[in-house]
């Protein structure tokens, strides 16, 4: 009765919120319990279950019935979003740019590793900081993905070059197309990755296609192929469609648009056979593009194509650590697997590649004149920055120089440090203490910068000496651009 009484007062209520009318029936089926109504009402609304099967239990006015999810569903076209109420915002189709970290091409011994140290350092991550197989798996695998992807936005179409005439080596016409990716995978855990990274990429937009001639051993592996076929991913098993692969023709640009190596890693050695040959001599041959996950397949670890294979892709990932192999590889170098601690570094000598900061899983390698090249460019540009030297003869002079530049934001900061000066000066040897300062400031400003401490200066001829900065925490440089003035205020 006291249900009924309830509804007949707060009818638009109980119609309008179905689970309001919910909670007061359980209000009184348990007795009345000692708690504010309102706060009963909260309870049921914290449990979506409960507001859940109250919505669609209790209510007389079912909402109409929602359309299946599809992927095509989420993707709204502009002119669909033009009339929708409230102007609903579209979705682009076109591949999202990856920040990649540059960074110099090794060039010290102890940044390649042979195969038995890869082994090492593996049986290390899994013993401390204590990594499962599949956790490695899961992040080398990503990695591998998001070098592809950063690599498939560098390459165009085999066989078409740059259709759009910009001279950038890209068709911006396939740019928003769904690329095709085709990814052989071995039976050991370089092939994990593989089936990892297929994964990824189909998140990320890709079609692909995997090519599995021989499952690896144990649950892994199968469920791995499991997760790729629930995607809708094709994992080819059968060995007569591996050998029409491999047929006369072989893989061609129709096939796909860029092919991934995961076959073989630092674990293995010997000669490839039998289904694995013919897919690397098919790689070999094609003009698609490939990226080889760690290391080409076929090649020996430490020593490289030592059977003359022919075989070299165009991109390497290299995962923790590049391997022996990987010196002088001149395509395009990438490293990824987020996976060495400051111990691990210690214990094995290595140089740890430095990601930046963010959520990148890779950096990619770049040449000692593609390093100066862009440092040259980052000079030219309004957002470099630079590190002006200039010497002063006293504490007190380096602290006029240094309050008048901050003033006149001609720099962010200045390092005062004293030092000790030997220098020649008309026909005398000369010693002197003095304060070197160091100031940071934006390249653009160096001229100002520098006219400013020559009028400032005791100095008939003051040191002045500019020296671009090529890397460092980004943070910091965003914060030494915003601490000095534009360049025409």
């Amino acid at each position: 009765m006291l249900v009924f009484a309830f509804f007949c007062r707060h009818e638009s209520i109980c119609l309008k919120q179905p689970f309001v009318l919910l909670a007061y029936i359980i209000y009184q089926l348990e007795g009345r319990e000692r708690v504010f109504f309102p706060a009963l009402i909260m309870r049921i609304l914290s449990r979506r279950a409960c507001l859940l099967a109250a919505v669609c239990t209790l209510s007389p006015f079912r909402a109409q019935q929602r359309a299946p999810f599809t992927r095509s569903s989420f993707v709204v076209s502009a002119a669909a979003a033009a009339g929708a109420p409230g102007g609903a915002a579209s979705v682009s189709s076109a591949p999202i740019p990856l920040h990649v970290e540059q960074i110099p091409l090794p060039n010290s011994p102890q940044t390649f590793v042979n195969a038995s140290t890869a082994s090492a350092i593996d049986v290390t991550l899994m013993r401390n900081p204590g990594f499962s197989i599949d956790q490695l798996m899961e992040l080398a695998g990503l990695s591998v993905a998001s070098a592809a992807h950063d690599f498939a936005q560098t390459v165009s179409s085999p066989g078409t070059g740059d259709g759009d005439g910009d001279g950038d080596g890209i068709d911006s016409s396939k740019q928003s197309a769904q690329k095709r990716v085709l990814i052989f995978c071995g039976p050991g855990n370089n092939g994990g990755d593989g089936l990892v990274a297929a994964r990824h990429l189909t998140h990320m937009g890709y079609a692909v296609k995997v090519v599995y001639p021989k499952q690896g051993k144990g649950p892994l592996f199968g469920n791995l192929v499991q997760q790729c076929r629930d995607l809708g991913i094709t994992v080819v098993t059968d060995s007569r469609e591996v050998n029409s692969l491999c047929a006369a023709g072989g893989i061609s640009a129709q096939d796909c648009d860029l092919i991934i190596d995961a076959l073989f890693g630092f674990s293995f050695s010997g000669k490839a056979r039998e289904p694995y040959l013919s897919l690397i001599n098919a790689m070999r041959d094609s003009p698609v593009p490939t990226l080889s996950v760690d290391v080409p397949s076929g090649w020996d670890v430490d020593a490289g194509d030592i059977d003359a294979s022919g075989f070299y892709p165009d991109a390497l990932i290299s995962l923790t650590v590049p391997k022996l192999c990987a010196q002088g590889f001149r395509g395009q170098h990438y490293v990824g697997g987020r996976f060495i601690t400051p111990e691990l570094a210690r214990t094995y000598a290595l140089q740890a590649p430095q990601y930046g900061p963010g959520p990148s899983q890779i950096a990619k390698y770049v040449s000692a004149d593609t390093t100066r090249a862009a440092c040259a460019s980052a000079a030219s540009s309004s957002d470099a920055v630079s590190v002006v030297y200039v010497t002063a003869s006293s504490d007190s002079e380096a602290k006029h120089i240094t309050k008048n530049l901050l003033s006149q934001r001609l720099a962010a900061c200045v390092n005062l440090l004293p030092v000790t000066s030997m220098y020649e000066w008309e026909g005398k040897m000369e010693e002197s203490s003095e304060i070197l300062m160091m100031i940071k400031t934006k390249s653009s400003l160096v001229p100002a910068l520098t006219a400013a401490v020559q009028q400032l200066h005791s100095y008939g001829v003051p040191e002045v000496i500019s020296v671009p900065v090529e890397q460092g925490s980004r943070q910091y440089l965003d914060w030494v651009r915003a601490s000095c003035k534009k360049e025409n205020a």
